[in-house]
């Protein structure tokens, strides 16, 4: 389990998402967003993306500034309960491009969370 704090923009369909994961190897993930409609306060989702990690210790325990790097696909739903208040659901595909003993080269990831709008 990793928390992240993530920032989203959306316009009409399209949109992005930035997100810090906080953890002792913390990591950046940067998605592209579609959602393809809208059902009420219900948004299913589309995200395409990739999430890389920094300041590793490798099987030797030497610190490495970049880790892993992965390409990443997403499916999940937006739920609206206020004008302010949504929650969101996803399971996501990562595939890791870097080898090493950290990381498995294929992940199966599941996302729960609450936001905000401004």
């Amino acid at each position: 389990m990793t928390p992240g704090v993530s920032l989203g923009y959306t316009q009409q369909q399209w949109g992005g998402v930035a997100t810090v994961l906080v953890q002792p190897s913390p990591g950046l993930r940067a998605e592209g967003q579609f959602h393809p409609l809208t059902l009420g306060w219900v948004r299913p989702y589309a995200r395409l993306g990739a999430t890389a990690f920094f300041v590793e210790e490798d099987a030797q325990g030497a610190t490495t500034f970049f880790g892993g790097v992965s390409g990443r696909a997403a499916l999940g739903v937006d739920v609206q309960f206020t004008s302010r208040l949504f929650a969101f659901a996803d399971v996501a595909y990562e595939h890791f491009l870097t080898s090493g003993d950290r990381y498995q080269p294929r992940s199966v990831l599941f996302s729960l969370g609450v936001g905000l709008f401004p």
